[in-house]
């Protein structure tokens, strides 16, 4: 078996050991709380403000996770 490994015609090299991850990118995605109040202004400034920013920080959060993942 030894002269098996040895007739390679190139040697297999390690995989590389990717970065680490960065920590922030593990914290769970911030859900903003609702408005109290049963008006349609409230809620669409909610909306808008509040809940399209926290759902474009979790997507860069997934987007650095996947563009980190080896290629």
């Amino acid at each position: 078996t030894i002269s098996g490994c040895a007739s390679c015609p190139t040697p297999s090299t390690r995989p590389s050991k990717p970065p680490p991850l960065d920590s922030a990118l593990a914290t769970p995605c911030r859900i903003p709380d609702a408005p109290a109040a049963a008006d349609y202004d409230a809620w669409q400034e909610w909306v808008m403000g509040d809940v399209l920013k926290a759902l474009g920080e979790c997507a860069a959060k997934h987007r650095k996770t996947v563009e980190a993942w080896p290629q």
